[in-house]
């Protein structure tokens, strides 16, 4: 099975998108940097898509340390919120310093980022409220 990449950026609706995320999800392919590269390009809102994307790719940008941590606090999918917890590794006050700097990003480096990247930091902190 490979990324369907229309379903990823261009679906008839969300929950076409969120299968797909899911499918990969759990069966745990490997993707490739192609597929990477789609899934940096998608710009869903949805928490559950984005903590999906954010356990795909796997990445220690700070958008996607943002992406797991949104992952981490899903509340309706268990192996999400776990895989996610698992993939971030870090102890309690370990994860308060990486809020606290992925805070300062989102407020003083506002102008710096991109607009998808603000949303997901805005999604982060909405869920942490």
């Amino acid at each position: 099975m490979h990324l369907n990449s229309d379903f990823i950026l261009h679906p008839n609706s969300e929950f076409e998108r969120k299968n797909e995320l899911q499918t990969l999800f759990l069966n745990d392919l490997k993707l490739t940097k192609d597929d990477h590269s789609v899934l940096k390009m998608c710009t869903t809102e949805d928490h559950e898509s984005v903590g999906l994307i954010g356990c795909l790719l796997n990445d220690n940008t700070y958008v996607n340390k943002a992406r797991l941590i949104i992952a981490s606090n899903n509340q309706y999918n268990d192996e999400l919120a776990n895989r996610a917890t698992e993939l971030l590794s870090c102890s309690e006050s370990e994860l308060q310093a990486l809020i606290e700097v992925l805070s300062d990003i989102y407020i003083m480096k506002f102008e710096q980022i991109s607009a998808y990247e603000n949303k997901v930091y805005g999604i982060l902190f909405d869920v942490l409220n």
